[in-house]
């Protein structure tokens, strides 16, 4: 009995330390911290961790769990910080063609995003107003996907969803 009396106030006490589930919110907020750094090294080219190649951290196929890489697109490419230096156009050689932007993208938004950026990305959620980008989700089929390009450059990046439904799809997205 004693035993008891003891070790029962030690282990109720125990009971206030373990950390409830974290609420939807919380995940949510998470998600989207996680994917605007992993949207900031995608646009960035990547950085190897490591300056031996066969031996470098490669961060998109470490979180990315679908890898998808368009046909047609190119490599990754991994760079020193100097991918970033100044350039004709910001960070880029050239200035994006607004006429090849795709769901009507805000030209002058695309361009501080892709050439006068070196952190983060496009406000968090703000797919979610496009109602063309929207509709050209909702209207695919199982099994059909959309390819996404470079804003710049206009080459193929990654194609989505893959290996999933477009539902998981957009929830990723956040």
């Amino acid at each position: 009995m004693r035993f008891l009396i003891i070790f029962l106030p030690v282990a109720l006490s125990f009971q206030h330390a373990v950390p409830s589930p974290p609420k939807r919110d919380q995940i949510t907020k998470r998600r989207r911290f996680i994917g605007r750094g992993l949207a900031a090294l995608a646009s960035s080219g990547g950085v190897a961790l490591s300056s031996d190649r066969a031996n470098a951290f490669d961060p998109i196929s470490f979180f990315a769990p679908y890898p998808a890489q368009a046909e047609g697109s190119s490599p990754i490419v991994y760079s020193d910080d100097s991918i970033m230096d100044k350039k004709e156009h910001g960070t880029t050689s050239i200035a994006l063609d607004p006429s090849k932007l795709q769901y009507n993208v805000d030209p002058s938004l695309a361009n501080k995003i892709c050439s006068f950026n070196r952190h983060f990305a496009e406000p968090a959620g703000s797919f979610e107003n496009n109602e063309a980008y929207m509709r050209a989700i909702s209207n695919l089929k199982d099994g059909e996907t959309l390819t996404f390009y470079d804003s710049v450059y206009n080459t193929p990046l990654f194609t989505a969803p893959v290996g999933r439904t477009k539902e998981e799809f957009l929830q990723e997205s956040y």
